[in-house]
């Protein structure tokens, strides 16, 4: 399950290997942004990936039902860099409502093995979420920066590191690294978040998928 999964920075890559690999898998992708959903779908297509197993919702995940606004500033586009003007699909300028899906919606409904988050702010509450839901999850990614570790984003990091206590942090401070982070370094983890603009971490309850995930990084190709 893919939280956050823009144009499909993740998902893709992951069902690809997948696919080519003859691993029987299904992504569930979720963005709120209505243009990253579409971008996705289109991706999915150019790179030959079955639509069977790939599912995309357009919606923001929270901690309860609700609605929200998108803000669109003029020339961004839906990556949040520079778009271009001329580009009728995008939507400058304007205010869209979104809907809110509680995650415990997903975590019940889906019970994914698999979670990654990226929701620009709450990842760490989300994850803490999923994790009390109690399914049989085996990797959690959350990205970390030094705002969502403020206040009680540090203790809800540690809760996250006593259930699944094998990390991979990516990107570069791990580049000469490749052993895998024990739970005793977790106050090292937030240090270095604190220190660089994002970090991914990737915890894993098993040791030996986290070993076996670890021989597939590639540092020099994120």
């Amino acid at each position: 399950m893919d939280i956050g999964s823009s144009f499909g920075v993740w998902s893709l890559p992951f069902l690809k290997y997948a696919q080519t690999n003859g691993y029987h898998v299904r992504v569930l992708a979720v963005d709120a942004h209505p243009m990253s959903c579409h971008d996705l779908f289109q991706n999915a297509e150019i790179n030959e990936l079955s639509s069977e197993k790939l599912s995309i919702i357009n919606a923001a995940v929270g901690v309860k039902n609700g609605y929200t606004v998108l803000h669109f500033p003029k020339y961004a586009s839906n990556m949040g860099s520079t778009g271009n003007k001329n580009d009728t699909r995008r939507l400058f300028n304007k205010e869209i409502p979104v809907a809110i899906v509680d995650i415990d919606f997903f975590t019940k409904s889906f019970e994914p093995q698999l979670v990654k988050i990226d929701v620009e702010g709450i990842d760490l509450v989300l994850a803490s979420r999923i994790i009390r839901s109690n399914i049989a999850l085996k990797v959690l990614s959350v990205e970390v920066t030094p705002t969502n570790l403020l206040n009680e984003g540090s203790s809800l990091l540690r809760l996250i590191a006593e259930e699944f206590p094998f990390l991979i942090p990516i990107p570069k401070y791990a580049e000469n690294n490749r052993t895998l982070l024990r739970i005793r370094l977790v106050d090292e983890v937030i240090e270095m978040s604190n220190n660089t603009r994002k970090t991914n971490l990737f915890f894993f309850r098993d040791e030996d998928l986290a070993v076996k995930a670890l021989s597939l990084v590639n540092y020099d190709n994120q």
